[in-house]
C-alpha cells in the first residue's frame, strides 16, 4: 500500500452543475464483487516465519532473546541471551549455535556494537552480571572484558578511525548515569556534567568523534520525584552538555550511513530525524512509528501500526507496505541483505517461540508500490465501465480511453490543454438522478484506491481530488487532496497505485458518487493527460 508521510487538504467550491455530458449508468457499483488487482511486480514477501528455534528450546539457550544484531558485509546473525551469552546463526536463523565462551552465567547481552572497519570484530555490553562490556576481534571465538563498568543498557563509539577512541555506555537503569572513555574503552569514567535531574540515560550515540548524544526517559515510576526527559547534545566529548529535543526517547536510536540520525520517540508515537548530528530534528513522517533501519540501498524500513512493517524508497517521502502484519509486537527491524530477508524480534525474559521472525525478500524493489486490494470496484473500465463527466468547455475531455489502461479495457483519461491556470474535472459512476440507494456506500471502508498515471510535457504543480458526497439526492464535493503530494513520483509517466484515506476526504461512511478534480499550475498553462483507473475502496 502506497502510504504518503503528510497530505496536502484544501477544500474545493462546490460544483454547482455535475450533469451536463452524463452518460447513462449501470447499477449500483458496489453490488458485484470486487475485480481483481493489477498484478504485483513479483511476488516478493510472503510470510513471517518464526527462526526462533533453538533459542527456544530446552536444551539451547537459558533464558529469553534480549538482542539480536546483523554482522555487516557477512549477513551473520548474533543473538544475546539472558543467562545464556551469545548464539550466532549463518543462515538466517534457521539453525544457531553457540559463540564463544560464556564470560559469566549470570550475563544478559543487552547490546551488540559491530566495527565496519574490520570484519570479525565487534563489542558485547550485559545488562546483568560483572563484567559486563567485552570485545572480540575473532568474530566471536574469545573474548576481552573492557573497563569496570556497571550493568550496560546501550553501548556507542566513534568507529571512524581505527583507535576507536571515543566510547559511551548507557548504565541499565539509572538516573543520570553514562560512562565515557576517551582512551578507546581502556579506561571509562562517569560524566558527572550532565544534568542532576536527569531520568534513566539509557540511550546513547557517538554522532562524530567530538558530538554525544543522550536520550533521557524521564520520570522513574519507581522514585517519587520530578526527572527531566528529552535529548541532550554534547560537542566536546561530553564535558558540557545542551537540551536540544524535549521529545522523550523510547529506544536506542539508529545512525545511518550518511550520519542521519534516527531517533523512535515517545510511546512508539513517531521516530525523530536529525540531519547535523542532532542539532535540529524533523519527523520521519507517517505511517513508521519505531523501530527504524537503513537497508544497505539507501532504502528506510520501520514500523507502522498494528504490527505492519513499512519501507520507503525516497527517504521517508512516501511509504509502501512490506509483507503481512507481523503476529508480535517487535522491539527492532533488521535487514539482512546478504539473505535478502528482514529480521524483527522480540526481546523476553524467558525462552518462547516467535522471539525472531524472518521475512524472507527476494528481490526489494517489489515491495515497492505494490498493487492494493480493491475490496469494491467503482469503475475500472472492465466490469465498471460506468458513468460519465464533465469538464470546462474547450480546456479538457474527460471519458473513457480505450489504449491506454492499468487493467481491462480503458482508463479514464481527463486530457488537458489549460487555457487557464486553474481547471476543473469531474466523473460520476451512478446515473442521475443522483439517489442515495444508487451511491456507493463507503460504510466499513478506510481508503479510496485507484490507479494513476500523468503523461505531459507540462504538467500541474497541484493536482487535487476530492470525492462527490451523496445524501438525499443532493452531491456535495467533500475534502480534497493533493494527489502530486501524495505520490511524489506521479508524473514520471508509469501507472503508480495510490490509496488515500477516506478520513481525509471527509468520506468515512458516507455515499459516493463519483469524484471531483481540479488542477494548478501556479503562473503557467500546461497541457498534459491524466489517466485513471481501478477505482474502489478498501478496508
Amino acid at each position: 500500500m502506497r502510504t504518503p508521510t503528510c497530505l496536502a487538504s484544501s477544500v474545493l467550491p462546490a460544483i454547482a452543475m455535475l450533469l451536463s455530458g452524463l452518460s447513462p449508468a449501470l447499477s449500483a457499483a458496489d453490488a458485484t464483487p470486487a475485480a481483481a488487482s493489477p498484478p504485483a511486480a513479483a511476488a516478493a514477501a510472503t510470510a513471517w516465519v518464526d527462526v526462533t528455534n533453538d533459542l527456544a528450546t530446552p536444551g539451547g539457550a537459558a533464558g529469553g532473546v534480549q538482542v539480536v544484531a546483523v554482522a555487516p558485509g557477512s549477513g551473520e546473525l548474533i543473538a544475546g541471551v539472558s543467562g545464556g551469552w551469545l548464539w550466532a546463526s549463518t543462515d538466517a536463523g534457521a539453525t544457531w549455535s553457540p559463540l564463544g565462551t560464556v564470560p559469566n552465567p549470570k550475563n544478559r547481552p543487552s547490546c551488540v556494537l559491530f566495527d565496519p572497519q574490520n570484519p570479525g570484530a565487534f563489542w558485547v555490553g550485559s545488562s546483568l552480571g560483572s563484567p559486563t562490556l567485552f570485545q572480540s576481534t575473532d568474530n566471536g571465538k574469545t573474548f576481552k572484558s573492557m573497563g569496570n563498568l556497571p550493568p550496560i543498557a546501550a553501548i556507542s563509539a566513534d568507529l571512524t578511525t581505527s583507535t576507536k577512541r571515543l566510547f559511551i555506555a548507557g548504565l541499565y537503569q539509572q538516573d543520570r548515569a553514562l560512562e565515557v572513555s576517551e582512551n578507546g574503552g581502556q579506561y571509562f569514567s562517569k560524566n558527572y556534567h550532565l544534568p542532576p535531574d536527569l531520568g534513566f540515560t539509557q540511550y546513547v550515540l557517538v554522532a562524530n568523534p567530538t558530538t554525544l548524544l543522550v536520550g533521557s526517559s524521564g520520570a522513574d515510576e519507581k522514585v517519587h520525584r520530578p526527572h527531566q526527559g528529552g535529548i541532550f547534545q554534547s560537542t566536546d566529548a561530553g564535558h558540557s552538555w545542551t537540551k536540544i529535543s524535549e521529545s522523550v526517547p523510547s529506544a536506542p536510536p539508529v545512525l545511518g550511513a550518511d550520519g542521519t540520525v534516527y531517533w523512535p520517540v515517545g510511546e512508539r508515537e513517531s521516530v525523530l530525524v536529525s540531519h547535523d548530528h542532532g542539532a535540529t530534528w524533523g519527523s520521519l513522517g507517517d505511517p513508521v512509528k519505531y523501530a527504524p533501519m537503513e537497508m544497505d540501498n539507501g532504502w528506510l524500513a520501520g514500523m507502522g501500526g498494528a504490527g505492519q512493517l513499512e519501507i520507503s524508497s525516497d527517504h521517508g517521502t512516501t511509504w509502501d507496505a512490506a509483507g503481512p502484519k507481523l503476529p508480535i509486537d517487535p522491539d527492532a527491524v533488521l535487514w539482512d541483505s546478504p539473505a535478502h530477508c528482514f529480521i524483527a524480534w522480540k526481546a523476553s525474559d524467558t525462552a518462547q517461540k516467535q522471539q525472531v521472525l524472518r521475512l524472507d525478500v527476494p528481490d526489494p524493489t517489489a515491495l515497492v508500490n505494490p498493487s492494493i486490494i480493491r475490496d469494491v470496484v467503482m469503475w475500472d473500465g472492465d466490469t465498471k465501465a460506468v458513468g460519465g463527466g464533465w469538464t470546462a468547455q474547450g480546456q479538457a475531455t474527460l471519458a473513457a480511453e480505450n489504449t491506454t489502461a492499468r487493467q481491462g479495457q480503458s482508463a479514464l483519461q481527463w486530457h488537458v490543454d489549460a487555457k487557464t491556470y486553474f481547471i476543473n474535472a469531474g466523473w460520476l459512476w451512478m446515473i442521475y438522478p443522483l439517489t442515495d440507494a444508487q451511491a456507493t456506500d463507503a460504510t466499513g471502508y478506510s481508503k479510496l484506491v485507484l490507479s494513476l498515471k500523468l503523461a505531459g510535457a507540462a504538467k500541474p504543480v497541484k493536482l487535487t481530488l476530492a470525492l462527490d458526497l451523496i445524501a438525499n439526492g443532493q452531491s456535495q464535493v467533500g475534502t480534497a487532496v493533493d494527489l502530486i503530494a501524495l505520490a511524489p513520483k506521479l508524473a514520471d509517466g508509469d501507472w503508480h497505485d495510490v490509496a488515500i484515506p477516506l478520513s481525509a476526504l471527509g468520506a468515512e461512511g458516507k455515499k459516493l458518487g463519483g469524484l471531483t478534480m481540479t488542477a494548478n499550475n501556479g503562473a503557467n498553462l500546461f497541457t498534459y493527460d491524466l489517466y485513471l483507473d481501478n477505482i474502489g475502496l478498501s478496508k
